[in-house]
């Protein structure tokens, strides 16, 4: 256990330094192209990157899941039948992109998309089509990225992502300052996931990748996979449906200025969730493999850190979610300022996401399924309903409200598995005070 918590305190640094790193890369890039692009540029890449994640989770196999988690996962007749199973599914997900890119105006033909909304835009299946090449290359990723993200070994995947990051940023500036085009960002993309691809094979030790289908090694990835391809589907519709449902609503503009809200609220959330992919889930898979007594100490542990986390960023945010939208980007895009102060409180919702790693890790996959039907249906009943009530200020109170229906699951896991202690369930809360106090100092010292 302690040679286990050194790696993951090493492995955590470089995780948090990496995501902060690249967190200041994405705003400051943001910053730059907002003022050189306008704002239905970003409510059109939205939506392409919004699709295509749906068709990469709905074709979800869990390969990087299954070489952590499996315990021949490091089998070099495992990896390679990995890599040609994921090769494989990246050009499925390319041609299906395509077909759905080019289905796209004749279902505006034919008027199943309202006419003004992001869906109706000529320009989206030009976009969706070129962008979908992204997938064909990320299907010849190296298993070696899955492979130190098994062993914890974060420095150098985080090397690759900001080098990747910043390349596809210059692309972007260079471009955009040129052109003023929406094409500045699809090739930003194309060129992050070209520069990923190269430095995993080249960057990482280890043996390179190899044409391999070996049997028993296929049927274990997709006994897997199988749990996972469902749960990346519904996953997918719960973690974008706010965009997909919103997308039938808004227009490109209105559509603008909540991503810019969702990508500051997001942030943190986001390395949360990168710190509990990447250090977590290997951590505790460790652990369920070679020393499950010592489960419940882990998880109450690492509870407590996610609560002070989670409740002292959303407290803070939540009282100067408006301050910051005015601070850091012009009049344009000032109405998002609203939509971030609801959006923080849904930190508080991703408490329980821990919970849903030790599920993924012990197996017990019956419970992330359930919570993540809640959640389902919570949400594409309530983004309707909010917005025929209230507009787009009650549909933004419906994603937040979504986002705590799965709690009960999470906590009948933990009373099954004894994990629960109520005095630690409320550790959160004086954090959530302590940071608004902290937040409403920020804001007048800002004027």
């Amino acid at each position: 256990m302690k040679t286990l918590r050194q790696r993951v305190i090493r492995a955590g640094g470089w995780a948090v330094t990496g995501f902060v790193t690249s967190q200041v890369i994405r705003l400051g890039g943001n910053l730059i192209l907002t003022r050189l692009l306008f704002p239905e540029a970003f409510g059109l890449m939205a939506i392409v990157y919004v699709l295509m994640t749906g068709l990469v989770l709905f074709s979800d196999l869990g390969i990087s899941q299954a070489i952590i988690q499996n315990r021949r996962g490091e089998d070099p007749d495992f990896l390679n039948t990995a890599w040609t199973v994921q090769i494989v599914r990246g050009i499925f997900i390319w041609l299906l992109a395509l077909g759905f890119a080019s289905a796209l105006p004749l279902a505006v033909s034919l008027n199943w998309v309202a006419s003004g909304t992001v869906y109706a835009n000529p320009l989206l299946p030009w976009i969706w089509g070129v962008f979908s090449l992204t997938a064909l290359i990320q299907g010849f990723e190296s298993t070696k990225i899955a492979l130190a993200q098994r062993k914890l070994q974060i420095k150098a995947i985080t090397q690759i992502e900001l080098f990747s990051q910043m390349a596809a940023l210059v692309v972007m500036v260079v471009w955009a300052s040129l052109y003023h085009s929406i094409w500045a960002l699809v090739g930003g993309a194309f060129v992050s996931a070209t520069v990923r691809c190269v430095m995993g094979h080249i960057w990482l030790p280890g043996e390179i990748n190899k044409f391999r289908w070996d049997s028993d090694s296929a049927k274990e990835i997709l006994h897997f996979g199988k749990w996972i391809f469902l749960l990346s589907i519904i996953g997918f519709l719960v973690n974008s449906g706010d965009r997909i449902v919103l997308g039938g609503f808004l227009d490109p503009v209105q559509m603008g200025l909540y991503s810019v809200a969702f990508l500051l609220s997001n942030a943190f959330a986001e390395l949360f969730t990168s710190m509990l992919s990447r250090i977590v889930f290997p951590a505790v898979s460790e652990v369920v493999r070679e020393r499950p007594e010592n489960l419940a100490k882990v998880y109450h542990h690492l509870q407590m850190i996610a609560d002070l986390c989670l409740f002292g960023a959303a407290g803070f945010l939540f009282v100067v979610g408006e301050g910051v939208v005015q601070l850091l980007y012009d009049q344009r895009y000032h109405a998002a300022g609203p939509m971030l102060t609801v959006l923080a409180l849904g930190l508080i919702a991703g408490r329980y996401t821990l919970v849903y790693q030790f599920c993924l890790a012990m197996g017990s996959m019956r419970y992330l399924f359930a919570a993540a039907m809640v959640r389902l249906v919570a949400l594409y009943a309530g983004i309707p309903l909010g917005f025929s009530l209230a507009g787009i200020e009650g549909a933004v109170m419906a994603i937040v409200v979504s986002q705590f229906t799965g709690w009960p699951v999470a906590v009948y896991f933990k009373a099954q598995h004894g994990l629960i202690d109520w005095k630690r369930e409320l550790i959160g809360l004086p954090m959530f005070g302590l940071a608004a106090v902290v937040g409403w100092g920020f804001l007048q010292a800002l004027h």
